[in-house]
């Protein structure tokens, strides 16, 4: 039986529904899945991340009491944290186990025909030197060794049993490992300088090996030595030789509680318990001297220890308030002292409410613990300032505090040999919500700052874990590729929709589109070797045909109103694309000739600058310096102002030329007879004005053209209604040129205030140039993003309505005003979000950007500098990460960052896109 049409058309409706309800279904579980993912690789990167957060644990406690006999002034805990060492000043030594406290070792170190007057004690015993009465010194070090040995008889698993100046633990494997305390010393050494007994001595080592030793005598001298041991080749006992610089201590000044040396041998700190410093460097002679005094507390504070970070860069001060206070030595700019160097506080923090007694630190990073007079011990992190652990004990007369080698125990020591072990699980020390997001004061530098340094050749070295760095770079990046990719797809999207006919829009839109298929990879490597080299060769001509070329194209169009009616018409959309092309090809060619000849004109040194080059200045006289310019020396601005009065800074000493002379032959001789961009962006001569006049130039002409559309264009508009074709033309064409001549007119005079302000835009937006830099990242990401920008805007200007168009133009409007005026601002939601994807893609691009920038973390915006990304932050690092560790949790931490960046930014771009989408719903 045949089927009649309504039976035909019914069981296509019914396939046609299922089809449909299948796809719907798809769709629907294959958005759920992708959430999913999503919502998973979010939770993975918490889980990773959140262990960063939290502080260290202490798993327990052994407490116990060794024998009094010996005042314990340092404390040794071996690496398997079974037994510990108290050393006394003499370096008489007693080890015992921890778990009974019995004693399976007590030994001398010193010679027992010399009195020791004074001992030194760095890095957990790894370097130990004695001062004699007689005035010799001996050094060495004291270290736990082990070995692999027969197992204890009868005895299980972790069984310790005593042996003598150790003890012998069973293995899980069936051996035995001894581990015993043992020392190696030299013979004593003759201090050669000053007489009396040695009353201070401080020996220490730099990341390089240089071993430095500094030597107080009882008549006042200080000697600082540097070390060195020769080995003889044959064989036979090591000698050790002293190189001695020597110093007098201030006449009338009593001896420090705390004498120490920096471990690169340049400063002697002395320290008082009335909080008094003195700072003893050396200077050009060869020798030291006196540079700096400063009271480290008030009138009635007092300093209850002191003792050097590792490192020996940074003194730490424990003071009778329980406050513990970092200090180091960093560049003065001010050059208030000799060496053009100062003692500056670096941290700060209130520990406990009791005096500290000891502060000792970790040799493995910069753990510190700070031992109260209440018995309270605390584990902390220098850098980060992050407590790691917080113990409380029932010792009466704490004395010494040690940690464990491995950072995973803590022990305190009491006077009457009392003592409590607390193995410690330290979790994350070099982490902390500021370290990671603020500004922190890093050993060596004069104030806060952001620094990411995840590597470092010795553990003495800061790990600095910003990563402030990486989120600038990251915007930075996209902020610039943005700038560069927005302008072209935009106005791309709106030429191919509405002024070029079907045929050629079928041909140019796929053709963009095909742009988005070039692997990162592809136009990195392009960026790397081809656009970087070509803007570090073309460097002129290439900053000025940004300028040019779209003037070029404007100046172009406005002719191109000039022609008559008649003849515009017979072109084709085909041959429009044509003539601009040929208008940018003229723009390129005119950059070509005049960026030299700009440069040249611009960024030649002036009168003054080449005075300055010569050497031909003088001295202003005080009575004519202004009242602003005291601290002339040192800030950057005052000398920027100075600049704009024909006023330098030399040495220090504010000066002005001696003469009117051109001074051509050493501007000739330097090689900048003609100017050079490179070395005016070096800061090596010049004022500011020139660039300020590039950065002012854009926003001048924008500024000039929104005037002017809101004071005079609708009068033009009127006037020129009834004048002919190329009347309109020719006054449009006059219009554009008189306000690119206010435009650069009001950018001149903006630049001009800025100069005189001190602002200068190599101290921001300029600077050193670097072949790989963000200007070649932004124009080749830009052309990454243009095709996702240029398709989805174009699809948007595509849907709105026909109705719309056709009512504008129907009303008397322009192609371009219904353009500009009716169907961008209805497709203004679309054209966002493509906006706002572009901007998901430019801020996740990785190969990019690792292969066009030297990835270097700065926190400049310096268009001629590199800087690093978060994506390719972790591309670079992820692989070298120990897994598990402080350095792979953070960059888990900055995908999680990435993360919550484009999510932000999506959500708002969403939110923005509902409410424009709204606005114009009615149309």
């Amino acid at each position: 039986m045949k089927k009649t049409d309504a039976q035909t058309r019914s069981a296509a409706s019914r396939r046609l529904h299922a089809m449909d309800s299948a796809a719907e279904f798809v769709v629907t579980i294959g958005g759920f899945v992708v959430l999913a993912a999503v919502l998973g690789i979010c939770l993975y990167l918490l889980w990773v991340v959140l262990p960063l957060f939290k502080a260290g644990s202490v798993l327990g406690s052994e407490t116990g009491r060794a024998d009094a006999s010996l005042a314990a002034e340092w404390v040794m805990v071996d690496p398997y944290t079974h037994s510990a060492t108290l050393v006394g000043e003499g370096l008489d030594t007693q080890t015992f186990l921890l778990s009974t406290g019995l004693s399976v070792g007590q030994t001398s170190f010193g010679f027992a025909e010399r009195e020791p007057t004074a001992t030194s004690f760095a890095r957990s015993g790894r370097f130990v030197a004695i001062g004699y009465a007689d005035g010799t010194v001996q050094l060495g070090k004291l270290e736990y060794g082990n070995e692999l040995v027969d197992p204890p008889e009868r005895a299980g698993p972790d069984t310790i049993v005593a042996a003598e100046s150790g003890y012998v633990e069973r293995l899980e494997d069936g051996r035995g490992r001894r581990v015993t305390l043992f020392g190696e010393f030299g013979d004593p050494i003759d201090a050669e300088g000053g007489s009396g007994p040695i009353t201070e001595i401080d020996f220490r080592t730099d990341p390089t090996g240089k071993q430095i030793l500094a030597v107080l005598r009882e008549d006042g001298n200080v000697l600082v030595s540097t070390v060195r041991t020769i080995r003889p080749l044959g064989g036979g006992t090591p000698r050790t030789r002293l190189t001695t610089k020597s110093f007098q201590l201030q006449q009338g000044d009593t001896h420090p509680d705390w004498f120490m040396v920096t471990a690169d041998g340049e400063h002697v700190l002395c320290v008082w318990a009335d909080g008094r410093l003195q700072r003893h460097s050396q200077n050009g002679d060869g020798g030291f001297s006196l540079m700096e005094t400063m009271q480290l507390t008030g009138e009635t504070e007092r300093v209850s220890t002191a003792t050097m970070l590792l490192g020996g860069q940074t003194l730490l001060i424990g003071r009778g308030e329980g406050w513990v206070e970092s200090y180091h030595i960093a560049s003065d700019k001010r050059s208030r002292f000799q060496d053009g160097r100062q003692i500056v506080q670096s941290h700060s923090f209130r520990s406990g409410g009791t005096p500290v007694v000891a502060i000792t630190s970790s040799t493995r990073d910069r753990t510190v613990a700070i031992l109260h007079e209440n018995g309270a011990a605390k584990l902390r992190h220098m850098t980060s300032e992050k407590i790691v652990a917080s113990i409380e004990t029932n010792i009466d007369q704490p004395a010494a505090v040690a940690i464990a080698p491995k950072n995973d125990g803590l022990m305190v020591v009491g006077r009457d040999g009392s003592y409590s072990f607390h193995p410690i699980e330290p979790g994350y020390p070099e982490f902390s919500v500021k370290a990671l997001f603020g500004r922190v004061h890093y050993e060596g530098v004069e104030e806060p700052e952001y620094v990411y340094q995840s590597s470092s050749g010795d553990d003495a070295s800061e790990i600095k874990l910003s990563l402030m760095p990486l989120i600038f770079g990251t915007l930075k990046a996209t902020v610039f590729a943005m700038i560069f990719a927005i302008p072209i797809s935009v106005l791309a999207a709106i030429y191919s929709s509405e002024f070029i006919s079907k045929r050629v829009r079928r041909k140019v839109k796929p053709t963009v589109e095909l742009m988005a298929s070039l692997p990162s990879v592809v136009l990195g490597f392009v960026a790397a070797m081809i656009v970087a080299p070509f803007v570090a060769k073309h460097l002129n001509a290439f900053l000025i045909s940004m300028v040019v070329i779209p003037l070029a194209i404007l100046m172009a169009a406005h002719l191109w109103q000039i022609i008559p009616l008649i003849y515009r018409l017979r072109t084709r959309t085909g041959q429009h694309m044509i003539l601009v092309s040929l208008a940018v090809l003229g723009g390129i060619g005119l950059s070509a000739v005049m960026g030299p000849k700009i440069v040249q004109a611009w960024f030649e040194p002036d009168r003054f600058d080449a005075a300055m080059l010569a050497g031909a200045y003088e001295e202003v006289p005080e009575s004519e310096l202004p009242a602003w310019a005291g601290d002339a020396a040192y800030n950057t601005r005052t000398q920027r102002k100075l600049r704009f009065q024909d006023m330098g800074v030399v040495g220090g000493t504010v000066v002005r030329p001696s003469d009117d002379e051109p001074h051509t032959a050493i501007l000739v001789q330097l090689g900048l007879e003609k100017g050079n961009l490179r070395r005016w962006l070096n800061d090596e001569y010049g004022s500011a004005r020139p660039g300020w006049i590039v950065v002012f130039f854009p926003v001048a002409l924008i500024l000039v053209w929104l005037t002017q559309a809101v004071l005079i264009r609708r009068r033009i508009d009127l006037w020129v209604a009834s004048k002919e074709g190329p009347v309109v033309g020719v006054v449009v064409l006059v219009k554009f040129m008189m306000l690119a001549l206010l435009g650069f007119g009001l950018a001149f005079v903006a630049a001009t205030l800025a100069e005189m302000f001190g602002l200068d835009p190599r101290d921001s937006i300029f600077g050193p140039f670097s072949p790989r830099n963000t200007l070649v990242v932004a124009v080749i990401m830009g052309f990454a993003v243009i095709p996702i920008i240029y398709t989805i805007s174009e699809d948007s200007l595509q849907a709105v309505p026909m109705t719309l168009r056709t009512a504008s133009l129907g009303s008397g409007a322009t192609p371009w005003q219904t353009a500009t005026r009716v169907v961008l601002p209805v497709a203004a939601s679309g054209i966002f979000s493509a906006c706002m994807i572009g901007f998901g893609r430019a801020v996740g691009e990785t190969m990019i950007v690792l292969m066009a920038t030297g990835n270097t973390p700065e926190m400049d915006w310096n268009i001629f500098s590199g800087f690093r990304t978060l994506a390719a932050n972790i591309a670079v690092e992820l692989p070298e990460a120990p897994k598990g560790e402080t350095h792979y949790r953070v960059l888990f931490l900055c995908g999680l960052v990435l993360f919550i960046m484009t999510f932000v930014i999506n959500t708002l771009a969403e939110l923005v896109r509902r409410v424009v989408r709204a606005r114009n719903a009615g149309l």
